[in-house]
């Protein structure tokens, strides 16, 4: 069989890769669709948990899950992409999210002419990104707003959510009495879980109450420091019994979540295009923000619910999100998860990035946008 008549051989290189995982079941999920897509399929996986995936997946562990440090993961990563990689037993390479991946994988897909991709959608702009967004084929991301390197910008195809189980959940028109809101995600300080705090006092105060949800953890010891700070918070201004801490909740877990609430705060202090906020308006939930990647994805009602970014605005745009009429809170959620179910698909993601690796090894340019960064994205990129 020749290259040409020969199904696509994928390696893709992840952090994590369990169903279950609260933070990082996209893995899975895109493992999940992209596998019928090509001939085979190798995953690289620091950390592994329970799987279902098909039989055309082969699943490398390196062990973290058994307690096995960096120092030890790397020589098993590096083992595994000469096997692979140098072996000719791939035809592509897809680092996901971890540039290091990318370095790690970058020599021997020199030596094989073996397309290098790195998917990347996040502020942060380190040495690492650089060097290995540089040893790449291609960059490719979410949104223009979320790869961070001016020069040599990404391909933007959009994300990958499991549109699928999210829709599931009918419409709610009406709001619940009182109103609740809530937010998920790695609690840090980037996502700006104080402004959520001083907002909801402010909604209190001002005779237009609202309980809280926070579905989420701190995952560093800055982390850690900064929730204390919250919670903290939370008791000085008395809403102790408007607040709810949930934790991490898995992936099969969010569907509801997002279902129970009347408006999902997807708050960031840069830009950059989280799921968390796509998952919400496809599971029927309105979206409030600061973050101006979901200008395009809130369409018309941006004007609505893309706010500045301060207490007083969030509160206002909770206001507006809480004070719509049922027939056109209806419509708008309608309108807005249909967006979301056709651009941000896990399943035409998955087609997206065959896409992608189909031109690289033709020798071509993907057939998708380049990213156009803000004016603050490293110069040296």
């Amino acid at each position: 069989m020749s290259e040409a008549e020969r199904g696509l051989r994928l390696l893709l290189i992840t952090q994590e890769l369990a169903a279950d995982s609260s933070n990082m079941g996209v893995a899975h999920l895109w493992t999940n669709e992209l596998a019928p897509l090509v001939e085979r399929l190798h995953v690289i996986a620091a950390t592994t948990g329970v799987v279902d995936l098909p039989h055309n997946v082969t699943v490398h562990a390196l062990g973290k899950e058994r307690g096995r440090g960096r120092l030890s993961r790397w020589p098993a990563l590096l083992a595994r992409c000469h096997r692979l990689i140098g072996g000719g037993r791939v035809d592509g390479v897809l680092a996901h999210m971890v540039p290091a991946y990318a370095i790690a994988a970058a020599p021997w897909c020199l030596v094989r002419r073996t397309p290098l991709v790195l998917w990347y959608t996040s502020h942060g702009r380190t040495r690492a990104l650089r060097v290995g967004a540089r040893l790449s084929s291609a960059a490719i991301t979410a949104s223009p707003e979320s790869f961070p390197m001016k020069k040599a910008p990404a391909f933007v195809i959009g994300h990958g959510i499991d549109t699928d189980r999210l829709a599931a959940a009918p419409v709610r028109s009406a709001v619940s009495e009182p109103p609740v809101v809530g937010v998920a995600g790695r609690i840090t300080p980037l996502k700006g879980l104080s402004t959520v705090v001083e907002a909801v006092a402010k909604m209190r105060d001002d005779g237009s109450p609202v309980e809280l949800r926070i579905a989420g953890e701190p995952f560093y010891p800055a982390d850690h420091e900064y929730f204390g700070g919250i919670q903290k918070r939370v008791r000085e201004l008395e809403l102790t019994d408007r607040v709810t801490y949930l934790g991490a909740l898995p992936s099969a877990a969010m569907p509801d979540f997002y279902a129970g609430l009347d408006a999902f705060i997807a708050w960031r202090d840069r830009p950059a295009l989280d799921k968390t906020g796509l998952e919400a308006l496809a599971a029927g939930t309105l979206l409030v923000t600061n973050n101006v990647a979901y200008h395009s994805a809130l369409g018309p009602f941006a004007g609505d619910f893309l706010v500045p970014s301060s207490a007083e605005a969030l509160a206002d745009g909770l206001r507006r999100a809480l004070a719509l009429h049922p027939g056109l809170r209806t419509s708008a959620i309608e309108q807005l998860r249909q967006a979301v179910l056709e651009e941000h698909a896990a399943s035409s993601l998955a087609g997206r990035l065959v896409q992608v690796f189909r031109a690289l090894c033709e020798g071509r340019e993907p057939p998708f946008p380049r990213a156009a960064p803000a004016a603050k994205a490293d110069e040296r990129g």
